[in-house]
């Protein structure tokens, strides 16, 4: 049997992960509702929950770039604009995910007419963000916990440097920076119950933790 199943993401996808936008989504309030009140809850769900962590009273979202990441229709007359987004509001109104929508005018970097939509948070906006914040607090606990845990030594001995070689170690140390002479070196000088694969995930771990610039 083995002793544990590692996983190893790609850099481009951990570093996605890593650092991607975090928001509530509640995906059963999601999968009812139709395409479009559907794309604009994952849209402004963003601004919304960087509005109710910041205590700002509304969200904002670009009419124009609404448009674009919908993908829907852009128009330049405001009763058009008005009349396009209350059929894909009415949903979220109802739910008490929004409870107010201001339009104010602007422009665009072109010079077209545009408008900012500021949506006022309802009941159900809040209580997706306390039930997100509640979760992600734990998680962040229990990860702390097991950071912390003394790694347990696996059933199996350790395994004599020939063995060493067959597997993947070299190869994992080489894909770290280290020549395979070095990587040789290394692990010639591995202590008896020394978890090689652990300390190179968990580096990889406080790797990955660290702001950009300080790897």
């Amino acid at each position: 049997m083995a002793d544990a199943v590692y996983i190893l993401l790609n850099p481009p996808y951990r570093e996605l992960l890593n650092h991607v936008e975090v928001r509530p989504l509640d995906y059963d309030y999601l999968v009812k509702l139709p395409p479009g009140p559907q794309r604009l809850y994952e849209l402004l769900s963003f601004s919304m929950y960087g509005a109710i962590s910041n205590e700002r009273p509304r969200a904002k979202l670009i009419y124009s770039d609404y448009c674009l990441y919908a993908p829907q229709t852009r128009y330049t007359e405001f009763d058009k604009v008005k009349k396009q987004m209350y059929k894909i509001h009415v949903p979220h109104r109802e739910s008490g995910y929004v409870l107010g929508v201001e339009y104010q005018a602007t422009t665009d970097r072109e010079g077209n007419a545009d408008w900012e939509m500021l949506y006022t948070p309802g009941p159900k906006a809040f209580a997706e963000h306390h039930s997100f914040s509640r979760r992600t607090g734990a998680q962040s606990a229990l990860l702390a916990k097991a950071v912390s845990r003394p790694v347990e030594h696996p059933r199996q001995q350790a395994l004599p440097l020939e063995e060493f070689e067959s597997n993947s170690l070299i190869d994992e140390l080489q894909r770290r920076g280290i020549t395979e002479k070095k990587a040789r070196e290394l692990l010639i000088q591995v202590r008896p119950g020394q978890e090689i694969a652990d300390q190179l995930e968990y580096t990889d771990f406080v790797i990955s933790m660290a702001p950009p610039g300080k790897h």
